[in-house]
């Protein structure tokens, strides 16, 4: 496997793979995640900072364009660091792009529905017969996934918070 020498980080190099090694000891350094069970980007600390694996990867062998911010993983495995999985893309196809959303469009409100927080031009309302938080902005109206019968909305001061469902 061929590597090549990191332009931002010069006592490292990386491969095709997403594998990076110090020059010096020729130790591959071994990825790290966020820790938790959720399969979060894989980074490596360089002279302190944390890095991103696949966005190092683009950086070595791919010509960075600066239309394209984003670094996408084509098949939406966040630990696939190849090259052949990566490709460069704006920050509107990124988002078209999301494997998951946290929300499902719909075409109205439930009769039922009680607003319930406001939040800027940001309108929540609360459906008892469906067990559901609907968001409402403009004339969008998308109701909100739950994770085990909590949903994060937007507070007042674009903080979030948690709401559980009954």
């Amino acid at each position: 496997m061929q590597y090549i020498q990191l332009v931002e980080f010069p006592k490292y190099e990386i491969n095709q793979e997403g594998q990076i090694r110090n020059i010096k000891t020729q130790r591959i350094l071994k990825p790290c995640d966020n820790g938790q069970q959720i399969q979060d980007y894989q980074f490596v600390k360089l002279n302190g900072r944390k890095q991103y694996i696949h966005r190092l990867v683009c950086k070595a062998f791919l010509e960075e364009d600066c239309n394209l911010p984003c670094v996408d993983h084509k098949n939406h495995i966040k630990t696939d660091n190849r090259l052949e999985n990566l490709r460069y893309i704006s920050v509107a196809d990124n988002l078209k792009n999301r494997k998951f959303k946290n929300y499902i469009y719909v075409d109205q409100l439930p009769q039922d529905s009680q607003q319930f927080g406001i939040s800027n031009y940001d309108q929540y309302y609360y459906s008892k017969s469906q067990n559901q938080i609907y968001y409402q902005n403009d004339q969008l109206i998308q109701q909100l996934r739950s994770k085990n019968n909590i949903v994060k909305v937007r507070g007042k001061d674009k903080d979030y918070e948690l709401i559980e469902l009954e």
